[in-house]
């Protein structure tokens, strides 16, 4: 695992110290890709957010996003997104949305993602609007340094 890998991991897994959920823990991990995993009491897993961290291209590219139904409206999957975008830049990175529905698409464009030259892909800019009014934890990041 290289070192901006790591930082990711250390980034989202801070990110889950914060969310209080009743009956569900958080777990991230490298298998073959970087994963969020959200574990319910009864063992059912739900893989929120993978990162596939490309050295060659310095690129990360998050081919599927898919929260919980209890963390959906709190702004957690902007927050793993803006997370993930601000490490990526502190590297030399750039960040890439893949495999989209079409819903998901159009709102990562209206809030200023860029369509890559690839079909279906979006990167995550500056100026990409990652902020939700709806996340109880953004004044634990107000001016997050990596």
């Amino acid at each position: 695992m290289n070192e901006i890998e790591c930082r990711i991991i250390d980034r989202l897994t801070e990110l889950f110290s914060f969310v209080q959920i009743d009956d569900l823990q958080f777990e991230v991990e490298k298998k073959d890709l970087i994963e969020a995993t959200a574990i319910s009491v009864t063992g059912e897993r739900t893989c929120m957010i993978k990162a596939e961290v490309r050295e060659t291209n310095r690129s990360i590219y998050i081919p599927n996003m898919l929260l919980p139904h209890e963390m959906r409206g709190l702004g957690l999957g902007m927050r793993m997104l803006w997370l993930i975008f601000l490490t990526a830049e502190h590297y030399g990175y750039s960040l890439y949305l893949t495999m989209l529905t079409d819903s998901f698409k159009q709102r990562m464009l209206g809030r200023g993602a860029l369509p890559a030259a690839e079909h279906d892909v979006l990167q995550i800019v500056k100026t990409t609007n990652l902020y939700s009014k709806d996340d109880p934890n953004n004044h634990l990041y107000m001016g997050v340094r990596l």
